[in-house]
């Protein structure tokens, strides 16, 4: 439990909490634009949701990387039930904009395109590599 004496709020904090915030507000995840940051002396505390392991563990890295944090406690939290392919969607998504729905059809279009290209490439490969010579 956090008391009283260690939330202080000085100076020194404020500007490493500020540091933090910029950092992850210059990735390119709109999830850390939400998180809340708490600096507890030489200490940052994360909190708030993103939507994959993966973006909760470049969170987690990029406060490391600033100047000043010697640890960081992770209360991240990644919600329950996200498929892969929702993952993918999102990424095409984010890739062809949101606003221009016609082209993140194009792009998610061609993206199962590929994928299913390859898997075919593969399975042939397979089965030629099976065969007696």
């Amino acid at each position: 439990m956090i008391t009283e004496k260690y939330l202080v709020d000085d100076a020194a904090s404020a500007e490493l909490r500020d540091r933090v915030k910029r950092l992850l507000a210059s990735q390119h995840f709109t999830s850390f634009r939400k998180l809340d940051v708490t600096v507890l002396g030489d200490s940052v505390v994360l909190q708030g949701c993103v939507p994959s392991f993966h973006e909760r563990q470049l969170a987690v890295a990029c406060c490391k990387r600033v100047a000043g944090v010697h640890r960081v406690v992770d209360r991240l939290t990644v919600p329950e039930g996200l498929t892969a392919e929702r993952h993918a969607d999102r990424r095409v998504l984010a890739i062809a904009g949101a606003s221009k729905a016609p082209d993140a059809q194009r792009a998610k279009g061609a993206i199962q395109r590929a994928t299913s290209d390859a898997a075919a490439r593969r399975s042939i490969d397979e089965r030629s590599a099976r065969r007696p010579r």
